[in-house]
């Protein structure tokens, strides 16, 4: 007979004394709890335009490097797209998206 635990090292649980199925009922409870907590927070942050707005820094950025390395066009191109996101970010954090 196998036993996994005995190879790979793992302790026996402690029990605590909380029936398996109150404990996962509870747990799962928790963790439903806790994804839509994240679910408005990620609304939330893109609601602000953030991420667009990074999107835009890192292509801006990138424009630079590649334009002092002599890519003109590509350069170029980095910045319409960086100049894309931030539209998306102006668009986006001018709604109103949440009333609490």
């Amino acid at each position: 007979m196998l036993t996994p635990g005995r190879y790979v090292g793992a302790e026996a649980a402690e029990d605590d004394g909380e029936p398996f199925e109150g404990k996962m009922k509870r747990l799962a409870t928790t963790l439903r709890d806790q994804q839509a907590e994240a679910a408005k927070l990620d609304a939330a942050i893109a609601a602000t335009g953030k991420p667009e707005r990074e999107f835009a820094e890192k292509y801006r950025a990138q424009a630079e490097a590649v334009e002092d390395a002599g890519y003109h066009r590509l350069a170029t191109t980095l910045r319409e797209l960086a100049a894309s996101y931030e539209r998306d970010a102006e668009s986006v954090s001018s709604r109103e998206h949440f009333t609490d």
